[in-house]
């Protein structure tokens, strides 16, 4: 799974992008713009999961406003 995930990285922070981008502007909330990066790791040895860790941030400002 986690192959599929890193396939498709650029589409999905893209995708989740527009999606937050929308949130924040139908809700009234600034930023202008957001930036989103997504951290996926390895497989871990003790449970077998993966984790994906997704960072919200106001690209003007380089503010951090999300972590998931």
């Amino acid at each position: 799974m986690i192959d599929v995930l890193a396939a498709n990285k650029q589409a999905l922070e893209t995708e989740l992008q527009e999606r937050i981008q929308t949130f924040f502007q139908v809700n009234n909330k600034k930023p202008n713009t957001v930036s989103i990066e997504m951290k996926l790791s390895k497989t871990e040895q003790v449970n077998g999961s993966s984790t994906i860790k997704i960072l919200v941030k106001d690209k003007c400002t380089d503010q951090t406003l999300i972590t998931v």
